[in-house]
């Protein structure tokens, strides 16, 4: 097998940041967490240390739903609150998979007036890298 499916990732990476109003380093962070059922507050900032500097970031991420809580802090039994990515973030990180394997970017989904300049420039990478997922649909055993 080919292993070339991070080809087009900046791509899915900057598509997603657009689609979902996301920093790179909060997708960096969902990336992360995807493969941990539950974290605490210290296992969050034990991998945050490799991020820019943010230290609200956390609470950013709690607040837009990106992070659930799924236990409360319960002093009288010394444990500690435990984390979970939300449904929400799940679904993001999916789709990004999905992507990196070969489906395509909705193409529809970019405002079609009034794009910046990179917005703009994303739009017509996407439109590329469609383009060259048809074709490799077309001629699958080359």
């Amino acid at each position: 097998m080919k292993k070339d499916y991070l080809k087009h990732w900046k791509v899915v990476r900057e598509y997603t940041k657009y689609e979902h109003g996301l920093s790179a380093a909060d997708l960096d962070m969902l990336l992360f967490l995807y493969s941990e059922k539950y974290f605490t507050k210290s296992d969050f900032r034990k991998y945050h240390r490799v991020f820019s500097w943010n230290k609200k970031r956390f609470q950013a991420m709690r607040r837009d739903g990106w992070i659930d809580m799924f236990r409360e802090y319960d002093p009288s039994k010394n444990q500690a609150a435990l984390y979970r990515l939300s449904t929400k973030a799940r679904r993001v990180v999916n789709t990004i998979y999905e992507r990196l394997e070969g489906k395509m970017l909705p193409e529809q989904g970019m405002r079609q007036k009034g794009l910046s300049f990179s917005e703009n420039r994303l739009k017509e990478a996407v439109a590329r890298m469609n383009q060259t997922l048809q074709q490799q649909r077309r001629r699958p055993h080359e």
